[in-house]
């Protein structure tokens, strides 16, 4: 018969056990602090001056839903700015002029829920002074028209399409748009959320280059992960969460309205279930594009829970979303969200050049790497912004290199 003392002795032990078995390990708790180091702020001041204001395309705050500015190619100094509310403007003398709105011509337009909905971008043409082709993106609640994609796991509710379509303007020259257009591709997302973001062409790509005259689209998750439909997401099969490139000049897509060029990672890999439109996938909320003098694609990619990242998109990458989020492990459960050390057998991802977490700014917002003579100091540096505390961020972009976080 065992004495009282090993029977406190074995019953400890039990009640150890079964403490180790019902309680994860310290390490394995969703971390709290992830990148305990702040941002210093650093020794260049900018100094911002009123330079134009747009037209009030609301009686309700804010009155004008400004989203991007962009130049045309070339030299031509002509500059453009689109209100997500639906018009373009051309920027003359410091005034705003219309040169097209988007709810004059699709009657389906629509931007009254959901962050960033509306007409979200546009893109000019590498040769728009010569074909007069530009492209935008904007939402619409779905309708008559089926959506070219949609997520693997589709159900019914407030699902929103975005659409990309392409302009074709009789006079390139013109200050007023007149012309025609015509759809490239419609994709549907499951909630109000993240749709399509920016889309560009590389500016470095010269006629002749495998590059040139390609249109890079970031496509958002569309709220998969908010929604309970993460099985969206990190797989090639489906266009949510990725980057996708195209030439719109072509024909050879599914719809045969794009071309999927036979350079892009999947697309002669000889699987049908894949979608050679991906350039890289992993993405929750790829928000802006912009590229270095090197030919290097910088993207932002807008976290859920902690992490913001800027990521240096390579042909073939998985930057990790849902699985990752910055350079941490993220918890595949939508009612507790958060952040895990990596797994010692990690592998498979690629990792931001540069992250911070939601102690310096709820959400970034993806700018531009100054390439002028102006200001020689900033010459070489990539300018992005904080959303809510409205901090400006520098980083070098002249020595960036994959799998090296970049200060």
């Amino acid at each position: 018969m065992l004495s009282t003392f090993w029977l406190r002795l074995l019953a400890g032990v039990y009640v150890f056990l079964l403490l180790s078995l019902a309680t994860p390990a310290k390490e394995s708790l969703p971390i709290t602090n992830p990148i305990a180091e702040p941002i210093e702020f650093g020794d260049l001041d900018i100094h911002l001056e009123h330079w134009a204001a747009a037209p009030a395309t609301s009686r309700k705050t804010p009155r004008a839903r400004i989203n991007c500015l962009k130049p045309l190619p070339g030299k031509s100094g002509r500059l453009f700015i689109n209100d997500l509310r639906g018009p373009l403007y051309e920027i003359r003398n410091g005034s705003l002029q219309p040169y097209l709105d988007i709810r004059d011509h699709v009657p389906e337009f629509f931007d009254e829920r959901g962050l960033g909905g509306g007409f979200n971008f546009f893109e000019f043409h590498p040769e728009f002074d010569k074909n007069g082709r530009f492209y935008t993106i904007h939402s619409e609640e779905p309708g008559r028209s089926e959506p070219d994609f949609i997520g693997p796991d589709h159900r019914d509710g407030h699902t929103i399409d975005c659409v990309i379509i392409e302009w074709m303007a009789n006079d390139p020259q013109s200050s007023v748009f007149s012309g025609s257009f015509r759809t490239l591709m419609r994709i549907r997302f499951p909630i109000h959320i993240h749709f399509v973001q920016d889309m560009v062409f590389n500016p470095t790509a010269l006629l002749g280059d495998d590059d040139y005259g390609l249109l890079y689209i970031g496509v958002g998750e569309g709220g998969s992960m908010k929604a309970g439909q993460a099985s969206n997401l990190n797989r090639l099969d489906s266009l949510l969460g990725t980057i996708i490139r195209i030439d719109p000049l072509g024909n050879n897509s599914a719809n045969e309205k794009y071309g999927i060029p036979d350079t892009n990672p999947w697309a002669s890999d000889g699987d049908d279930d894949t979608l050679g439109e991906i350039w890289a996938i992993g993405f929750r909320n790829p928000h802006r594009f912009a590229w270095s003098a090197q030919g290097q694609l910088l993207v932002t990619d807008i976290g859920e829970t902690d992490i913001e990242e800027i990521n240096l998109v390579q042909k073939g990458g998985n930057y990790g979303w849902p699985h990752r989020e910055g350079t941490f492990e993220f918890q595949l459960d939508r009612n507790k969200f958060g952040l895990l050390p990596l797994p010692e057998n990690d592998e498979g991802y690629t990792y931001p050049i540069a992250q911070f977490d939601h102690t310096e700014a709820r959400a970034i917002s993806g700018g531009h790497i100054y390439q002028g003579k102006q200001h020689p100091l900033l010459r070489g540096k990539y300018l992005f912004g904080a959303i809510v505390l409205g901090h400006l961020y520098t980083m070098d972009a002249e020595t960036l290199e994959q799998g090296k976080e970049n200060a």
